[in-house]
């Protein structure tokens, strides 16, 4: 696991051994952020990293210039080695996704990407809290293993692209519209 782009290229990432975690492969980072390149410019993007693990998706949102990432998921311990690592300060907050999206701003944030476990299914006070905290327009990332796939239709978000990467699914949200 590295960063692929950006002024923190090629930085090793840390994952500690046991914790079950999955991390964000490469191949499907790419595949979000190529996404993501035709879509917004991420430079001064304010975005949440939810269920973040490692904080593979947010470091590389830090280093293509992101404004702030916020890092949320039970276990903060990898996330604050990476960042630590890397040289940024950042708001990091351990505790059930939920609610600590809900501790945001209303409206704060131009993105939340979400990747839960695969044996989870994302609840709706997930979604809620994530839309409750985009801005208008905002958008919303959400990675699914194939078996706890959402039907694609949740309140308040307007899923407008599907990639598949193997057993991985993303969705691509807008919010408000």
């Amino acid at each position: 696991m590295r960063v692929i782009w950006g002024r923190f290229k090629g930085k090793k990432l840390i994952m500690s051994e046991g914790k079950g975690v999955r991390p964000l492969t490469d191949r499907v980072k790419m595949g979000i952020f190529n996404t993501l390149f035709n879509l917004i410019c991420i430079e001064d993007q304010k975005i949440a990293d939810v269920f973040c693990g490692t904080g593979g998706f947010g470091i590389e949102a830090l280093s293509l210039g992101a404004s702030a990432v916020t890092f949320i998921d039970r276990d903060t311990a990898d996330v604050q080695k990476n960042l630590t690592a890397v040289g940024l300060e950042q708001k990091v907050l351990r505790g059930e996704a939920a609610a600590m999206l809900g501790r945001l701003p209303p409206d704060s944030l131009d993105l939340v990407f979400m990747d839960p476990p695969f044996a989870m299914r994302l609840e709706s006070g997930h979604y809620h809290s994530a839309v409750k905290s985009l801005k208008n327009g905002g958008l919303a990332v959400i990675r699914y293993c194939r078996g706890n796939l959402e039907n694609g239709e949740i309140e308040e978000l307007n899923c407008f692209k599907e990639k598949v990467f193997g057993e991985s699914i993303v969705r691509f949200y807008t919010s408000g519209l």
